[in-house]
């Protein structure tokens, strides 16, 4: 057996254990998908922790969760197995949630004008941090923007909503992610990320534009390709890829010029579409978020049967270039300045491996061998499991580590567990060959 037989026998293993551990930590009278404990030490979140309660409801954990547990569904139905009746469980107790959780959150959506906050109260109240850093209420315009909420939710909704032959609820599904496109290309799409974690410089701001619509929007167009079978997701997908690569990639003189290597990938444009910069002079790159993006564009490639020569080449040397920045041995930095070719944030979350991983294996399986790419696979696993995996928790991996590998505090995004999403879809992906 190979080594990459044996890495993906494993990954098969620790993905239903981690499945397992998840939905086995669920209470029935808890109505939301719950993730809210601690990995380290296994404890749930305290009433009292004015951000990690369960009355604090974050959407993105919850769009990600009906789109995390469909894909698993369907993987435990194909290739799971019985093992003993827990498979047949684990898919009752995930279809429980995909026919009620889109009917809960359809009706939050309503409560806030067809529009989800980062983080709400259960009864739909949106919350933000205030300038003390203090959790408050806040409100939502009726003709507010889409904002990475939304776009994580659609796609949710869109796979659960076909999972479970929802029509009503697919349409719900198509509306929403149409007023999304619509926003992106009219550039009032926002962030509406709630930084937990003052380091990140994530959020919106003015004067500079991120790549993330276009980047998630590829996954989701991926999937409601995959749903419909309307080329015009296919062909959207392909724009976005195009997009992103016109305008945060390395690859012309003009950029060479200002001392960047073939494959750099910035976060921000400015107005005028030319890499921003932070007021030091930095120009940050999230070395995850370029290799993730390599994943979703060459997953949505190989849904569509879209590849080309030139795509894949350009993909292919974004994820050697931007590994390389990134990578320490034990992880991948959060942030990294492409001016000075120095960390500017070493903290290191764990979903950039998996993510990564993802990228190699369909960098290899689709461009052709590639001796980087396959260590590129075999590193990021390593580090994984030394690093980040934790057998004690059903193979979840911690959320955040500090530069000299000990845990950190940092909340990357959310403080909730990660609902098989960043994890298990990636490396879900990391098991088909072909």
């Amino acid at each position: 057996m190979s080594d990459m037989e044996s890495i993906r026998d494993t990954i098969s293993v620790q993905l239903r254990e981690s499945l397992n551990y998840v939905l086995g930590r669920m209470d029935d009278a808890y109505p939301f998908f719950d993730t809210k404990f601690d990995l380290v030490s296994g404890e749930r979140f305290s009433d009292d922790d004015a951000i990690r309660s369960h009355s604090i409801i974050y959407t993105w954990v919850q769009g990600r969760a009906l789109e995390s547990m469909t894909a698993h569904a369907r993987w435990l139905k194909q290739f799971g197995g019985n093992d003993h009746g827990v498979g047949a469980l684990a898919i009752e107790r995930m279809e429980g949630f995909l026919h009620h959780l889109p009917v809960l959150m359809e009706q939050l959506r309503d409560v806030n004008a067809g529009r989800l906050p980062f983080m709400m109260r259960s009864t739909g109240v949106p919350l933000n941090l205030d300038a003390n850093r203090k959790v408050e209420e806040v409100s939502i315009e009726p003709a507010a923007a889409t904002s990475l909420s939304d776009l994580f939710y659609a796609k949710g909704l869109m796979a659960a909503a076909h999972y479970v032959d929802r029509r009503d609820l697919c349409q719900k599904a198509e509306s929403l992610f149409r007023q999304i496109i619509e926003d992106v290309h009219a550039d009032r799409f926002r962030s509406g990320q709630v930084c937990l974690d003052p380091k990140n410089r994530a959020g919106d701001m003015a004067g500079r534009k991120s790549h993330a619509a276009r980047m998630i929007g590829i996954g989701a167009a991926t999937l409601f390709y995959e749903c419909t079978g309307n080329v015009a997701y296919g062909e959207l997908g392909n724009a976005f890829i195009d997009d992103i690569i016109s305008r945060h990639v390395a690859k012309e003189r003009r950029h060479y010029e200002l001392g960047l290597e073939e494959g750099d990938f910035w976060e921000f444009v400015d107005e005028a579409g030319q890499p921003w910069m932070t007021p030091e002079g930095e120009l940050i790159s999230d070395p995850g978020h370029a290799t993730e993006f390599v994943g979703l564009a060459l997953a949505h490639l190989k849904a569509t049967g879209r590849w080309d020569a030139k795509r894949v080449h350009m993909l292919r040397q974004m994820l050697i270039r931007n590994y390389a920045n990134g990578f320490t041995g034990k992880g991948i930095v959060k942030a990294f300045d492409l001016k000075s070719r120095c960390a500017i944030n070493t903290d290191m979350p764990w979903w950039s491996l998996p993510e990564t991983m993802r990228a190699a294996h369909f960098g290899m399986q689709h461009g052709g061998f590639c001796p980087d790419l396959e260590r590129i696979f075999a590193e990021c696993w390593d580090a994984f499991q030394q690093y980040f995996v934790l057998p004690d928790r059903g193979y979840l991996a911690r959320q955040c580590l500090q530069e000299d590998g000990q845990t950190s505090t940092a909340i990357p995004a959310v403080p909730d567990a990660d609902p098989c999403y960043h994890t298990g879809l990636a490396l879900l992906d990391c098991l088909k060959t072909r």
